[in-house]
């Protein structure tokens, strides 16, 4: 008998064994056996994907059910029939929910399960390492048993019990790091998750597509591995073991450093001294050591409580600064030319090769053969392979440096005979309309629409446009991608520069793409790259996924204003800007692990998308470490293309070479600005930092030796943002990264409207205007403008940057020049005032606005919505509106009542807790149907006022929100005292006033 049979498999054959004749035809009955448990398990197999709630779910079982207990009765033939039977049911729901389940989706789940388990693997290495340091230094302290005399083991151990509580609550530290790992795991349910997973996999198995999702099935197959595997601490017990064992090494350690016992025999010392004979009296006493035992607790728990509040995770900064182990990105495919040239110059020129010198119609036969062998490589190319992505992005100057290698062997024109100089530039040419003609996208030359491998996306808006280029957004009703274009940046025009910067950008972004293997941190907060098109004048194209919530500048900008409004609390805020920070990091560890160094990190490089996450976008300073080096060269003049309050010391610094650790310091500027309470870029500038968990880690951020900055894991668990995690829900959390995005989506569709005059007189001059107001100067100087209301907001953020600049000079300038300074900070303080009332005025009046037309939307006797069952279909908006308003009234009593039930009659109210939750879930669908369908009939100021409120109702979980004041206008302070002026004296500035001392 097969070996895998189970027991009762056993029994039922040894049943049709006896049905038949045991000796007669028990190897008949074998043989059939074993088939049917083959056919069974296939027909299982394809039934596998059903889900528990399905009618043909039921249909199966019973179906398996009456085929094993014919089986059981020997009766195969039957038995086979109901499988069949079986496998229609199976085959035919599977491709039903094979159509509900793409395989894109399956990829993104799976994406979601790596990126846990990443996080997993980043808190148990980390807290593996910290405590294996931890017992290395205690290793390295001197014990008490090391002195001469007894006494002075008294004062080590006093001096040990001070520093004691410093190491016992790293160990503690290293423990709840290991806890917070499990807690990954189980708060993800990644076991569920990959169990469906698995289950939608065989749907797609069983509907024929079993090549679609074979790399995801062993993707799948290797997490479920990796889940299980020792490394991580997801099994308590084992998490428990490991606490167990540190413990107990620590207290060994403890033991070993406060040892005293050779103080107690003194027999084999000779006579003791007279101190030691005391101290060993007083051992048996209640001196010194005495108190070092009695006082130890509450020492400790006071230090418990002093580490809590500096942040003792932080004391792990200064010792985890090491990069991890770099997978670079594989080096993207190049097209091969000898597949044009090889046969084809030994079929027209013989081995010798091209000739020296070629004639005219050499030439020409040579161009025309060129063309058409390359025309028939790229028929059988994939569209979508590096190689047609290398030939897209290749200039004609490229392609001539090409062509020429391939014939002759040589990369530059030197040394080429006139006839070939002639000829390479024309077969460029040539070879560039072919790949044109082949590419898979292609924009219209008035970039009305783009194809994309045969799907036409129209044009739905331009997000920038500038004297050099600009980003647009195409969709074809279901997906929406953004193009970035520069203008004349055709590969056969004069500015190659230009054409190469971008094609550079865009090959080392698609590198890092193709470097999103296992084992390294996922790509989520990475700008997806979706490919590139061309122009029928060559020129280039790049194609991005959206990032429609903003970058993260204006994000954090809008924040300030929606807080200072009163709209959110300070808290929602900061925990705002906290979760992009991390999530900033967490792309900066997939950027750093692939060894790319992004080299221009600031708040305009980082891209929120709808639902809230960070991306890093554009990498046109961005290099690959060198393999061997780890490190890119630095720049021996002019440095990197950096912003200031962003750049490294090593980026400017002759003959260093700079890392990822380039990109850490920047980091630290993000930081500044992010937490700074108004967004100010001049928060970046050094000077001394506070002494709270942001100065700490901004502090060992902007270490000039890069070296002694903190690694990218060491940043994650700082106090800064490990309590942040930790102290807010992360399902609060996602809900306020999406409400967030949401109003900054609206946010950029609102127009504010402001008067020549009025700009003229508050605008801020030379670096202090921000580049958002830049497209509207010109026209807004002489005409007025209507500019996006988000732009109201930066004017108050530079003129503050501007006064506190002018303060500075101030303080270390020339006196002589206060008079002035001080009447200019007077006119940008009551500028900053006019800019706040305006941004409160305006605000007000797109509520006003806005609320207007939701009202004109819902009381509009012809706008109708299809309101999900139950008791749903189409309804007037204004009637589902009432039923959306009695939802949301009845949710809250709902809940109420099965928790009291639950207090009650716990057992009863299991029973009926799925109930309640398709009634909260089918309740949720109507309310989002309404709202959606009001958000699509309403304008841009009707958009923010759902957004806003929104946000709003998501805000209170972190605290109430308090409205500022508008900040009045100041009057200009008293002028200074004259100050007599010798020539050649310095003068020296009046002392500055008494404090007042409080009685």
């Amino acid at each position: 008998m097969p070996k895998s049979l189970t027991d009762q498999q056993r029994e039922w054959l040894d049943a049709a064994l006896r049905s038949k004749g045991r000796f007669t035809l028990a190897k008949s009955v074998r043989k059939s056996w074993d088939d049917y448990v083959r056919r069974r398990d296939k027909a299982a197999l394809g039934s596998a994907g059903l889900l528990p709630d399905d009618p043909n779910k039921q249909l199966v079982d019973d179906g398996l059910k009456r085929a094993d207990a014919l089986a059981k009765d020997g009766k195969f033939a039957e038995a086979y029939k109901s499988l069949d039977t079986i496998k229609k049911i199976g085959g035919a729901a599977s491709v039903e929910r094979a159509r509900a389940v793409s395989v894109g989706d399956l990829g993104v789940r799976l994406n979601v399960v790596r990126s846990v388990l990443g996080d997993c693997v980043s808190l148990c290495d980390f807290a593996v390492r910290h405590a294996e340091a931890l017992f290395n230094r205690m290793a390295d302290i001197e014990p008490a048993s090391a002195k001469d005399t007894l006494s002075e083991a008294a004062l080590r151990l006093k001096a040990f019990a001070l520093e004691e509580p410093v190491w016992r609550a790293e160990l503690m530290g290293c423990e709840e790091w290991a806890t917070r790992a499990s807690m990954a795991v189980i708060r993800g349910d990644v076991a569920n998750v990959l169990a469906g997973i698995d289950r939608d996999i065989a749907v797609h198995q069983a509907a024929g597509h079993r090549d679609l999702v074979q790399a995801h099935a062993d993707r799948a197959a290797e997490y479920r591995v990796t889940l299980m595997s020792d490394k991580f601490y997801n099994n308590f017990g084992q998490h428990l073991n490991m606490n167990n064992a540190n413990r107990a090494r620590y207290d060994t350690e403890i033991r070993r450093i406060r040892d005293i016992s050779r103080f107690r025999d003194t027999t084999s010392r000779g006579a003791p001294d007279e101190k030691s004979t005391a101290a060993q009296k007083d051992l048996e006493g209640t001196s010194e050591f005495a108190w070092v035992e009695e006082d130890e607790k509450d020492r400790v728990t006071a230090s418990r409580q002093v580490l809590a509040i500096a942040g003792y995770r932080d004391r792990a900064l200064a010792v985890d600064t090491q990069n991890p182990a770099v997978r670079r990105s594989p080096a993207l495919g190049r097209f091969d030319p000898d597949v044009v040239f090889d046969d084809l110059v030994a079929d027209l020129f013989g081995p010798q090769g091209v000739p020296d010198d070629i004639t005219v119609e050499q030439a020409e036969q040579l161009i025309g053969r060129a063309r058409g062998k390359l025309h028939d490589v790229l028929v059988n190319i994939d569209p979508q392979s590096d190689e047609m992505f290398d030939l897209l992005l290749s200039s004609e100057k490229a392609l001539a440096r090409m062509c020429n290698r391939a014939m002759t062997g040589i990369d530059s024109d030197e040394g080429l005979s006139q006839s070939h100089k002639a000829m390479l530039p024309k077969m460029a040419a040539e070879m560039r309309k072919e790949i044109l003609a082949s590419s898979p996208n292609r924009m219209k030359d008035d970039a009305s629409e783009i194809t994309v491998n045969g799907q036409v996306f129209a044009l739905v808006g331009v997000i920038g446009e500038g004297s050099n280029g600009a980003v647009r957004r195409y969709s074809d009703g279901t997906q929406t991608f953004v193009v970035k274009s520069l203008k004349s940046n055709s590969a056969n025009s004069d500015d190659d520069e230009r054409f190469d910067n971008m094609s550079g950008e865009m090959r080392t972004h698609r590198q890092l793409m193709t470097g999103a293997d296992d084992g390294v941190s996922d790509a989520t907060n990475i700008i997806a790259m979706t490919g590139a098109a061309v122009s029928n004048d060559g020129s280039l194209h790049m194609m991005m996924e959206e990032a429609e919530g903003g970058d993260m500048g204006t994000v954090g900008n809008n924040m300030v204003m929606l807080q200072t409004m009163g709209v959110i609390p300070e808290q929602a805020r900061k925990v705002l800007a906290l979760d992009m920070i991390a999530q900033t990091v967490k792309g900066m560890k997939a950027m750093q692990e692939r060894g790319l160094v992004q080299n221009d990190l600031k708040p305009q490089n980082l891209m929120l998308n709808k639902d809230g996450t960070v991306k890093i976008i554009d990498f046109g300073e961005s290099m690959f470490v060198d393999d061997t080096t780890g490190v890119i060269p630095g720049a021996d003049e002019g440095g990197y293309n950096t912003s200031p309050g962003y750049y490294a010391p090593e980026h400017y610094e002759p003959g260093a070479t700079v890392d990822s650790k380039a990109d850490a310091f920047a980091l630290g500027g993000i930081i500044k600005v992010m937490l700074n309470p108004s967004m100010s870029e001049s928060a970046t500038d050094t000077g001394p930092e506070p002494v709270t968990a942001m100065g700490r880690l901004t502090k060992a951020l902007a270490e000039q030796d890069p070296a002694k900055r903190p690694s990218l894991d060491g940043v994650l668990m700082s106090s800064l943002l490990d309590q942040a995690a930790t102290d807010n829900n992360p399902e609060d959390v996602k809900d306020l990264q999406k409400a967030a995005a949401g109003v900054n989506v609206a946010l950029k569709g609102v127009k504010a409207t402001i008067s020549a005059s009025d700009l003229t007189e508050n605008c801020p001059t030379g670096k202090y205007v921000d580049p958002m107001w830049l497209p509207y100067l010109n026209k807004g100087l002489h005409e007025g403008a209507d500019v996006p209301i988000t732009a109201f907001n930066t004017m108050v953020v530079k003129l503050e940057d501007y006064i506190r600049d002018t303060e500075q000079k101030m303080r270390t300038g020339d006196p002589a020049h206060a008079m002035g300074a001080r009447e200019n900070i007077a006119k940008a303080k009551q500028q900053r005032a006019f800019w706040m009332a305006e941004v409160n005025r305006q605000m007000e009046e797109i509520r006003a606005e806005g609320r207007r037309e939701i009202e004109a939307a819902v009381n509009d006797e012809w706008n109708e919505v299809e309101v999900p069952d139950p008791g749903g279909g189409y309804k007037q908006l204004s009637d589902a509106v009432k039923l959306r308003d009695r939802q949301i009234a009845a949710i809250p009593t709902l809940q109420q009542g099965f928790y009291d039930m639950a207090l009650r009659d716990p057992v009863g109210a299991q029973g009926v807790m799925d109930a309640t939750n398709r009634t909260l879930v089918a309740m949720d669908a109507q309310i989002k149907a309404i709202n959606a369908e009001i958000e699509r009939l309403v304008g841009p100021k009707g958009k923010y006022v759902l957004a806003e409120a929104k946000l709003t109702e998501v805000a209170v979980r972190f605290g109430p929100a308090v409205r500022r004041p508008t900040m009045p206008e100041e009057a200009p302070p008293e002028p200074l005292p004259p100050m007599p002026v010798e020539e050649g004296v310095i003068p020296v500035p009046p002392p500055l006033p008494e404090k007042k001392v409080a009685n």
